[in-house]
């Protein structure tokens, strides 16, 4: 188990920077300057970025893995969706700053697909550059 943690580190760092950056109390960003929607926005990078990473890792700890065949996309996009909606819960739950909002699932799981589809993109040419 942990030899696959540290196959997984730079995924496991993006997914402790989310939780922080999810639990965190709000009154912590008020002095960020701010444009309408910007939560959206955030949600969705912070969820873009997990999934290209949890792919990333995936294909360097296994360079045969086809990510475009196989069913590692219901890995890749399920993981940052069931943790994107565990943090909805938990801010609805158990912070008073927060609030869960199930808007923000929905752009944590566009983000988590675009991610994964841009992942798939990169680094199928990548790869295929690196064999030449």
């Amino acid at each position: 188990m942990a030899t696959r943690i540290l196959q997984y580190w730079k995924s496991v760092v993006v997914l402790a920077i989310i939780f922080f950056l999810s639990t965190a109390p709000a009154s912590d960003f008020q002095s960020i300057p701010a444009f309408p929607n910007e939560d959206k926005l955030i949600h969705f990078l912070m969820y873009f970025t997990l999934a290209f990473v949890l792919l990333w890792d995936t294909k360097k700890r296994n360079p045969q893995v086809d990510i475009v065949n196989n069913h590692v996309w219901l890995w890749i996009v399920g993981i940052p969706v069931l943790f994107g909606g565990a943090m909805e819960i938990w801010q609805w739950l158990l912070t008073t700053s927060r609030s869960g909002d199930w808007v923000d699932e929905a752009v944590d799981t566009i983000g988590a697909i675009a991610g994964y589809f841009f992942g798939k993109w990169l680094l199928t040419h990548y790869f295929n550059q690196k064999s030449r």
